[in-house]
């Protein structure tokens, strides 16, 4: 980080190719990207930012009439003010769609705009380009912020076309395992692939064991978030999707599968990507003989759920192992149906068993303690 007498100073932010400047204005911290990637013009350019700010006057960058340049520049803003997660979600969005159709700020318009719809539709879901929508609606208006005034983009109204869904998009409805399913998918696992050497069969038993995200137990390493032997498991925030940092206790089976593969010197617990794990569990599932239910990886996120909460176990408890905020979040995990209802039954008969059992001995024992008085 550079720092300089003017009161500022400039950095590249973890994960960016962009200086930003940093500086202090009327007690509150302020962070804004240069757009520039070469340190001697970000310096330049964080002078100006930070005299047109202390002095009341706008901000002396312009945009680029270059489409390409501007997306990055707003990139660069964008991931100043916004989680990482989201801001890899937008890059994606422009770079792989909007950037293509587009092409250049000549293409900005109303019709154009429709258009781009239409074709994503045919394509993609109607949520999915909502989102796409949306992200190319925020750059509209900090083109506008920035002195560059495009039409507006409308939004995709809710309910028409449902567009097409990916041949990998998450189902519509979870497949919920028992957990003799899950020890049986488990068991047709290898150890460790033989084409990677990566761990296979202890990574989807921690999945099944905590019921954390994929791209969560990925990232795991030893010994910030691990150490051999613990009873818990630290979730810091850059690896969890929410960012919910929390340390959350582990299972014997967890504990065992985690062992197992953490290594002695500082490092990934898990080397696999995240691609991979779906060819896994499609070979296992075909080895098991149960290639034709359909189940996908997060279907174990789902099962632990569901299996926990119709047992009982509280929503709140299953929201913190699983990483959400909030218990509303937890509750559209859990499924319904008879097999649920009969469990609900069979506790409530276990409690109210052991409740009339209680009754029952602290009668007899006043029944007792009469007779021995009288």
């Amino acid at each position: 980080m550079g720092q300089f007498a003017e009161g500022w100073k400039i950095r590249i932010p973890a994960g960016h190719a962009v200086y930003s400047v940093r500086f202090r204005h009327n007690g509150r911290r302020i962070e804004k990207s240069t757009g520039q990637s070469d340190s001697q013009l970000a310096a330049a350019e964080a002078a100006k930012i930070y005299s047109a700010l202390v002095s009341g006057r706008q901000t002396a960058r312009a945009v680029s009439k270059d489409l390409s340049t501007a997306v990055a520049e707003f990139l660069a803003d964008f991931e100043l003010v916004n989680s990482a997660r989201w801001a890899e979600i937008v890059t994606l969005y422009f770079r792989v769609h909007l950037l293509p159709f587009f092409g250049s700020f000549a293409s900005f318009t109303k019709s154009s705009y429709a258009d781009y719809g239409r074709e994503r539709l045919q394509k993609a879901s109607r949520p999915t380009v909502r989102k796409e929508l949306c992200a190319l609606r925020r750059f509209v208006a900090w083109c506008a912020e920035h002195g560059i005034d495009l039409p507006q983009v409308q939004p995709l109204p809710k309910h028409g076309h449902p567009g097409t869904r990916h041949r990998y998009a998450r189902k519509r409805t979870a497949t919920i395992l028992h957990p003799a399913e899950a020890k049986r998918i488990l068991m047709a696992m290898p150890e460790r692939s033989i084409r990677s050497g990566d761990w296979v069969r202890p990574l989807f038993a921690v999945l099944w064991e905590t019921g954390l995200r994929g791209t969560t137990v990925l990232k795991l390493e030893t010994p910030l978030h691990y150490k051999k032997g613990a009873s818990s498991l630290f979730i810091s925030r850059e690896i969890d999707k929410e960012g919910f940092e929390r340390t959350v206790p582990l299972s014997p089976e967890a504990r065992r599968a985690l062992d197992r593969v953490c290594p002695s010197e500082p490092g990934k617990l898990f080397g696999a990507a995240r691609g991979s794990l779906r060819t896994y569990l499609e070979m296992a599932l075909v080895k098991a003989g149960m290639s034709d239910r359909k189940i996908s990886v997060y279907d174990f996120k789902h099962s632990r759920i569901s299996l926990g909460a119709n047992s009982g176990a509280p929503l709140a408890g299953i929201a913190h192992l699983v990483g959400h905020k909030h218990v509303s979040t937890t509750a559209l995990y859990v499924t319904t149906g008879e097999a649920a209802a009969a469990e609900a039954l069979n506790v409530m008969a276990r409690r109210g068993r052991a409740i009339r059992g209680t009754i029952r001995g602290t009668l007899e024992e006043d029944h007792q303690s009469a007779k021995e008085k009288s």
